[in-house]
């Protein structure tokens, strides 16, 4: 691997670790400081707006100026939200630190993607899942900290995530160097702006689904879902979230040397299968089965769909506006994030199981989209240069 893979790899596993705790501590938080559940659906909801609005914008303007400084100012805000979220207790203010938060996690992600691709575009399916891989399973490490370190108080869990973002802020301004970035024209407010070559409308369609569905079961539910159904400790739902992660990041660091072509059907079947296990789980009413069902739905689920998805994005994507497009069609599948959200939020009211069945509905109709897509077998070994995809089998 290359030295720019390195770093790329080295970010995301400090990045996941404080992730990692973030996630399992701030559900937690806000429960703590008398947080409703809607209320935490507006909090969630609102962070994801921002996200939509930056995806676009910064995809765009990275084209002209290059990934590294978007790439190094979402990890200064990163640590800089993380550090002040224990600090405050107001909706209104930690409504604006968690759209910080999301802001610096979805201007990286973009980011990553792309420099990624420029860096090493002949093995970017292998290499985005390994560097995904070890997000997930360094996310599975801070979890589990995360969980010892809330009887310390949340400050010391917060703070600590704050320091190990910037300490992957300090290896990427030394270490990352751009590569095969050509100057574009940059951030254009006009029609022409939202244009997406067709195939990559059929990835987006699919994408908003998904999100809209896994964050129903994904955001500040998941954690308060183990704890208030089945009565588990701040350790135990840290164990199960731990599991979660490692169950994704461990096949994504394999995944790519058994997948090197970018199946549809793979992705329809990893998908609904997705959706099938998350909704089960909503239902079971055993604490060891319930969890046993619900840790295969990213082993047999996202671990396969997540990298051909990622694949898709960057190839159908047109070389000269790369970035623009990558950004807004992550943009607009993180709407999402939005629905998810204010779904989890009104329906835990009502029991606090109903968010993953809803979830898991929403999950498996995610693949009916991309059902018309064209999509031909191409080893990755043989892709050396921008092409469209050549017409399916």
């Amino acid at each position: 691997m290359s030295r720019n893979v390195w770093v790329v790899l080295s970010v995301s596993s400090l990045f996941g670790l404080a992730l990692g705790m973030y996630d399992l501590a701030f559900p937690y938080y806000l429960d703590r400081v008398g947080t409703s559940f809607p209320r935490m659906g507006y909090i969630f909801s609102s962070a994801a707006l921002v996200m939509f609005l930056l995806r676009i914008y910064v995809g765009s303007i990275s084209d002209r100026f290059g990934r590294k400084p978007f790439y190094s100012l979402s990890l200064l805000v990163g640590a800089l939200s993380c550090f002040f979220t224990p600090l405050a207790r107001r909706t209104g203010a930690l409504l604006v630190l968690k759209s910080l938060r999301e802001s610096s996690f979805v201007v990286k992600d973009t980011m990553h993607t792309v420099a990624l691709y420029e860096t090493a575009r002949s093995r970017f399916m292998d290499f985005i899942a390994r560097t995904n891989g070890a997000e997930f399973l360094s996310m599975g490490v801070g979890t589990m900290v995360g969980g010892l370190l809330l009887a310390l108080g949340y400050r010391t869990t917060f703070w600590l995530s704050s320091g190990l973002v910037a300490a992957a802020l300090f290896v990427l301004i030394l270490g990352f160097r751009e590569e095969n970035f050509t100057p574009g024209e940059g951030f254009r407010l006009e029609l022409g702006h939202f244009k997406l070559p067709a195939p990559l409308w059929l990835v987006t369609a699919s994408g908003f689904m998904l999100i809209s569905g896994m964050a129903t079961s994904h955001c500040f539910v998941m954690p308060l879902f183990f704890a208030k159904k089945f009565g588990a400790s701040h350790a135990a739902v840290a164990a199960v979230l731990t599991a979660h992660r490692i169950s994704l990041g461990l096949p994504l660091m394999f995944v790519g040397r058994f997948i090197s072509d970018p199946s549809k059907w793979l992705y329809v079947a990893s998908m609904a299968y997705e959706g099938l296990a998350i909704g089960l789980a909503g239902v079971i009413p055993d604490f060891g089965w319930a969890t046993g069902v619900w840790l295969t739905h990213d082993l047999v689920g996202a671990s396969i769909w997540l990298p051909i998805q990622k694949t898709w994005i960057q190839r159908f994507a047109d070389p000269e506006a790369r970035g623009r497009q990558v950004g807004l069609v992550l943009a607009l599948t993180s709407l999402g994030w939005i629905v998810g959200p204010l779904l989890a939020g009104f329906s835990a009211g009502r029991s606090v199981s109903l968010p993953f069945v809803v979830s898991g509905i929403v999950v498996m109709l995610a693949p009916l989209p991309v059902l018309p897509l064209k999509v031909a077998s191409i080893k990755q070994d043989r892709i050396h240069k921008e092409e469209r995809w050549p017409r399916a089998r």
